[in-house]
């Protein structure tokens, strides 16, 4: 009885001591309490390595962004000015017209860089936000011919008629 106790402790079943117990059976159920405390320590321990390892990787991501957005931003900078040189001082309307494609294509650009920046500021618990009014229409007016082809049937659907 008392071996098939400790055998029982030594297997798994530590939820329980009955007196009288023998000192195998309090030892097993001992020995057994310190490894379940070593699994624990040790998988708490991993755990704290991981967030660390995390952490650590998410602040050298964050820096990285920061440092390849001020990179590429001081020159798309030059660019915005000398195409907005460019587009005031056209004699043509061909030149024009290329000017203003280039320079909503850097303007695009640019607003892609500060969204990468911004979502990791994000995800480095950094963002403040801002309230403030702003015109829809136009936010609207950029993205509709975007895709317009999804955007469409949506529209017509909520106000009856295609948009203007």
């Amino acid at each position: 009885m008392w071996a098939a106790r400790a055998e029982g402790i030594e297997a798994g079943a530590d939820d329980y001591l009955v007196k009288p117990f023998t000192a195998r059976e309090l030892y097993a159920r001992v020995n057994r309490q310190l490894q379940q405390r070593m699994v624990a320590l040790s998988l708490e321990e991993a755990v704290r390595q991981r967030t660390r390892d995390l952490e650590s990787a998410l602040q050298s991501k964050s820096r990285f962004l920061a440092t390849v957005s001020h990179e590429v931003r001081t020159p798309l900078s030059g660019m915005l000015g000398l195409i907005e040189l460019i587009l005031a001082s056209a004699e043509n309307e061909d030149t024009r017209l290329m000017a203003k494609t280039a320079l909503d294509a850097s303007q695009r650009l640019l607003s892609i860089l500060n969204d990468l920046l911004d979502a990791s500021k994000l995800q480095a618990g950094k963002v403040e936000l801002e309230s403030g009014s702003f015109a829809l229409r136009p936010v609207i007016g950029d993205v509709v011919p975007t895709g317009r082809h999804a955007f469409l049937p949506a529209w017509t659907t909520f106000y009856k008629s295609p948009p203007s």
